[in-house]
């Protein structure tokens, strides 16, 4: 929409590229829960932008209200607290009025509502505001799609500073799992709950890992797995489960429904978790993990051995 004053850029434009996999629409917005999904854009003609957000239903304060990282032209990073405006600072240095932004979702705070719709740790992205006469271009989208499930090792919790609960502290840009959209080159779409299990509930109202994989938030909208149809699936949970518990057949079930969900050309890699619980060699639960995966017995499915992938 131009105007003599601004030009506004629907959240739905075109244009814009979003993560895969966590996104979807809510009237004229975006929605996503996920810590670690992204959007990019580039606008043309513009001196400034301003993202804008829906704060009808997101609660909280400076310790506990959402954050977004953001950086133009490729530049830094620079961390906003989320706002119903985020006027960004453009760099001085570019003599092109051509702006290219990422903005990634960098954390909630897991204790609140995330789940049960509407949620109050969700991002409600409402478009951009620009220069007069401002556009979107096209810009380059991956080939390759990649999902990948987990829980906070995955969604960056406390990635930033340690035993503390505050947004502040978590961030998804700097995790294994966002980074995965340099080091494969590839559009990654990270749904990461911290606390959640393949039999133990998550924090902020989400239910186990079976009954939220094909969900996006509670009570829908289902996560699509044929548009765009995920290259790879990860899948890196277990480390909240109790080591008494017998998580096998459960695992079993949800690979066999991805399977039946997927495309013959999908591959699903099952990492055993970091700490070695339930995989072969590690010091708790046996190796459920690797057993189900053989159950399984399909070649699109993997085990993944994380041994020695990090120190103590």
């Amino acid at each position: 929409e131009v105007s003599t004053t601004v030009t506004t850029i629907a959240a739905d434009d075109p244009n814009i590229v979003y993560s895969p996999y966590n996104w979807a629409p809510n009237g004229s917005e975006m929605e996503t829960v996920n810590p670690g999904a992204y959007f990019r854009a580039e606008i043309a003609a513009t001196t400034t932008l301003t993202l804008n957000f829906d704060m009808t239903n997101v609660t909280g304060n400076v310790n506990t209200m959402p954050r977004i990282k953001v950086r133009v032209d490729d530049g830094g990073w620079t961390s906003y607290l989320l706002a119903a405006t985020v006027p960004l600072t453009l760099p001085g240095d570019n003599a092109w009025l051509n702006r290219t932004i990422e903005v990634v979702f960098q954390s909630v705070y897991i204790s609140t509502n995330r789940w049960n719709s509407p949620s109050n740790e969700a991002l409600y992205f409402a478009g951009i505001t620009a220069s007069p006469g401002a556009s979107t271009v096209p810009i380059d989208q991956a080939t390759l799609n990649v999902l990948i499930f987990g829980d906070s090792i995955t969604e960056g919790f406390q990635s930033l500073e340690k035993a503390v609960d505050y947004t502040y502290a978590n961030d998804a840009t700097v995790q294994w799992s966002y980074l995965q959209t340099r080091f494969l080159g590839a559009e990654v779409g990270v749904v990461g709950f911290s606390g959640q299990g393949w039999t133990v509930t998550g924090n902020g109202n989400v239910p186990v890992f079976p009954s939220t994989y094909n969900l996006l938030w509670g009570s829908g909208p289902s996560r699509s797995f044929t548009s765009p149809a995920p290259d790879l699936i990860v899948i890196n949970m277990g480390q909240n489960d109790s080591v008494s518990t017998n998580i096998e057949p459960t695992v079993e079930t949800v690979l066999n429904d991805l399977l039946a969900a997927t495309p013959d050309t999908t591959l699903i890699a099952v990492l055993g978790c970091f700490s070695g619980k339930f995989t072969a060699g590690g010091s708790q639960g046996g190796t459920q993990l690797q057993t189900a995966v053989s159950t399984v017995n399909n070649r699109r499915v993997r085990f993944v051995s994380t041994t020695g992938w990090f120190n103590s």
